[in-house]
């Protein structure tokens, strides 16, 4: 991803990175309108305040002319009220407009990179992902309302205290204005070290997230192995790092707000030195102009103590932003966009696939060749890393790239939209996924036109609606992270009945039975014979009993076709398989 320069001045550039925002503002662009058209209303209230205060002073108390006074001093508050009113209309508008523009961006995100493909995803780190989602809106949420917006209003309001200031005195005046320079400097220079230290201290506690992440979720293992001093200690030391650069960031801010405060407090002082003192300057000078003097260098120089951290706030958001429009403007998408129209049993052909992963120089797949007829089943077995799960994802569509041919009912799947293509496919994955919410949800994961009774017929043909129905709320039974309230068996139970929802055509079985305690494994064995009967089936196991029953056995060794036949041609043949089938016992051996 892009990277700004940190040790530099935001530049037009990076300004123009905020522009980038307007097609996600545009539909709440009347509140927008309706917050800016109060920035400058709100700046020319600050602007005439102090005069009210000159002219009650100098045309009221000084005079003796009470109901002057007064007139002065009700216009005096009803300013005062008017700049909350506009001030809390103007907040109002702009923050509603930002965080529904963050909420739109954050759910295109997430779709965006969901969408991505899993290519792409296997050089990327979940948790910086993650940040993305979350922190960096975040970041961008904070900066627009905190920092971009009420600085144009800063500068609005600063623009007519030198205004105002002139109107009183020309001469004062230009004694304030004349430190404005230096303080633009102070402020550039903090406004750097500010940003550095910010962005210091979000990688300190994105690593401090990412540890305590992963500590908790391994907690079990931390506790099994004994661990919990080290993954104290190396908690305490990126606790500690984050700790430095917080203070760091306070230290900085601490003495830019100092820096300022005294330049300010100076600059008075030599202002109200000059005029009492000087005869010559201070002609035509009253008490009320001297009032409003005073207001005018504190107005001026209260939005410049804060335009230091919002100008780091602005660099974090210009960040946020690359970071955000670089996410949304990749297109790694696996390539297909026609729909999918499947009957419902249909055959799966490899035609002399050869495939290699982005990361990796060697072929995974080199020249595969093989066909499952609809309504057969398919086992496929080998050693660790010959390929067995790269066919269940190339046919699966997850990922394009191979040379060859993948035909589902004589129709090659490199045009069909990747989605379409798994929708018609019942997937059971190596890896048990359950997400918190009850077991329906879990059924369904939010896919449209399933309903309850979908759900009960794919749970009683596996054999889960046994132990559904003896549970709290049955269906509606709450499921906790990762179904840690749910044992290992039931788990399995439930992902493998999900992927039945829908009768799919196809289904895949990615060894759904590899560690499943026995009288789980009778459910979902009991399960298959009915399935084989009616679909086609790709299974990789190591099973025995499971492979038995497939009408194809393809053997992998290093990514190519070793052996194809049935179980019994395949025993008779007396080459691999039968090696491995006489070796293995009740389950095909994996070495």
């Amino acid at each position: 991803m892009n990277k700004i320069d940190h040790k530099s001045s935001v530049g037009a550039l990076s300004f123009a990175s905020l522009f980038t925002l307007w097609p996600w503002l545009r539909p709440n662009k009347k509140l927008v309108l309706a917050g800016a058209s109060m920035m400058p209303v709100v700046a020319a209230i600050s602007m005439v305040q102090p005069l009210t205060v000159q002219r009650a002073i100098d045309e009221g108390i000084l005079k003796g002319n009470f109901s002057t006074t007064m007139n002065w001093a009700t216009a005096c508050l009803a300013l005062s009220l008017a700049s909350y009113i506009f001030s809390g209309v103007q907040s109002l508008t702009t923050s509603t407009a930002v965080h529904r523009m963050i909420r739109d961006m954050r759910t295109a995100l997430v779709s965006h990179v969901l969408r991505l493909a899993p290519a792409w995803h296997d050089h990327q780190i979940s948790g910086a992902l993650a940040t993305r989602a979350t922190s960096d809106f975040d970041t961008l949420s904070e900066s627009l309302n905190q920092g971009v917006l009420s600085s144009i209003i800063d500068i609005m309001v600063l623009g007519g205290c030198v205004i105002g200031m002139f109107i009183l005195s020309a001469k004062l005046a230009i004694v304030a204005v004349i430190v404005l320079p230096v303080i633009t400097w102070v402020v550039i220079w903090f406004s750097r070290k500010l940003n550095d230290s910010m962005l210091e201290s979000r990688r300190n506690l994105a690593s401090l997230n990412g540890f305590t992440q992963e500590a908790l979720t391994s907690l079990n293992a931390v506790k099994l192995l004994n661990a919990e001093p080290g993954v104290t200690k190396r908690f305490a030391q990126l606790n500690r790092k984050f700790r430095d650069a917080q203070l760091e960031n306070v230290y900085y801010d601490s003495l830019m707000f100092s820096t300022i405060d005294g330049i300010s407090s100076i600059t008075l002082g030599i202002v109200l030195f000059i005029a009492i003192k000087g005869t010559s300057l201070g002609d035509g000078l009253t008490a009320g102009i001297m009032v409003a003097f005073v207001q005018y260098v504190q107005q001026l120089f209260e939005p410049l103590k804060m335009l230091g951290t919002k100008m780091a706030m602005l660099q974090g958001a210009l960040t946020s932003i690359q970071r955000i429009q670089s996410l949304l403007g990749r297109s790694d998408f696996v390539p297909g966009d026609q729909p999918v129209k499947w009957p419902e049993t249909v055959g799966i052909r490899f035609e002399n696939v050869s495939f290699r992963y982005r990361d990796q120089g060697s072929l995974v797949l080199k020249n595969v060749t093989f066909d499952a007829p609809a309504g057969t089943s398919l086992a496929i077995i080998g050693s660790t890393g010959s390929g067995k799960s790269t066919i269940i994802k190339l046919l699966a569509k997850l990922y394009s790239g191979y040379e060859g041919s993948i035909l589902v009912g004589n129709q090659s799947i490199e045009p069909l939209r990747p989605d379409a293509v798994r929708a018609h496919m019942g997937i059971v994955p190596q890896d048990i996924v359950l997400f918190e919410g009850s077991i329906a949800f879990n059924m369904t994961l939010g896919r449209e036109g399933v309903t309850r009774a979908d759900i009960v017929d794919a749970c009683r043909l596996i054999g889960a609606d046994l132990f559904i129905e003896q549970l709290p709320g049955t269906y509606d039974f709450q499921v906790r992270e990762q179904g840690s309230n749910l044992s290992h068996g039931q788990r399995q139970l439930i992902v493998f009945a999900r992927a039945l929802i829908g009768k799919p055509p196809i289904v895949i079985l990615d060894e759904a039975t590899s560690s499943i305690d026995p009288q789980s494994e009778a459910l979902i064995q009991e399960a298959t014979k009915k399935i084989l009967q009616s679909r086609t089936v790709v299974v990789i196991a190591h099973r025995l009993e499971t492979i038995k029953r497939c009408d194809k056995v393809l053997v992998l060794e290093h990514g190519e076709v070793r052996e194809l036949g049935s179980p019994a041609e395949l025993i008779a043949k007396k080459g691999r398989y039968h090696e491995l089938v006489s070796l293995g016992g009740a389950h095909i051996s994996s070495q």
